[in-house]
């Protein structure tokens, strides 16, 4: 279970960086 929880984590902090790399 934390081990998914981790995963979520960095999938969104690298979702949000592909967004702001895109949206520049």
């Amino acid at each position: 279970a934390d081990l998914a929880v981790n995963d979520a984590a960095a999938f969104t902090a690298l979702a949000d960086q592909a967004k702001d790399a895109l949206a520049k």
